[in-house]
């Protein structure tokens, strides 16, 4: 509530999708101080906090004052393609949901409704766009060694859309085209001077 920002904006949040979805790249102490800015100017308040034990929260958002949306993230296993999964999620729900409505994700959500279904669809969609996503599946379907080849391929499409290769690698994983194996190829965040 202490946090200064302009009024909750819908439209500049919207045009500065780009501007966060580039964050994607750099680290803690790099995106948290830009991302703080970036809300602001947006009318959102955005902390990162320590998770709580037994509290398996991602991240959630509300409205603090009619003018102010706050997202709230967690620091929750410290994955990077998890982290910027539920950002993108709790961005979806400020842009689709009205101000009446508040949003907890949990570390296995099964609430099933339109809203989550379409900020999932947003924040996956976002991240990797589904015409890249599908042209991905198409050159892997085509590698005769998959698991050897799949790596350069999720970095050569990383590279070309602008995210950090661990969030294709994370979205491979959870959609069980590849193996929990891979995680050496993720980031796990480091938070010292950014959140905790």
């Amino acid at each position: 509530e202490n946090e200064e920002t302009k009024d909750f904006n819908r439209e500049k949040l919207a045009q500065l999708i780009p501007h966060i979805r580039k964050l994607t790249l750099e680290k803690p102490e790099v995106f948290y101080p830009k991302l703080k800015e970036i809300f602001a100017e947006c009318g959102v308040a955005f902390v990162i906090v320590p998770s709580l034990p037994n509290a398996p929260i991602y991240g959630s958002k509300r409205w603090v004052s009619p003018n102010k949306a706050l997202i709230q993230m967690s620091i929750r296993l410290n994955w990077a393609d998890i982290f910027w999964f539920h950002l993108f999620h709790e961005i979806g729900h400020l842009l689709y949901d009205n101000k009446k409505d508040s949003s907890v994700d949990f570390l296995e959500n099964n609430r099933q409704s339109d809203s989550e279904e379409k900020v999932n669809s947003f924040a996956r969609d976002t991240l990797i766009s589904p015409a890249d996503y599908r042209q991905l599946q198409q050159s892997i379907k085509a590698c005769k060694e998959p698991l050897s080849e799949i790596y350069d391929l999720a970095k050569k499409l990383a590279e070309h859309i602008g995210i950090h290769t661990g969030i294709v690698i994370g979205r491979l994983q959870y959609e069980k085209t590849l193996p929990q194996n891979f995680n050496r190829f993720r980031e796990q965040l480091k938070w010292k001077s950014a959140g905790k």
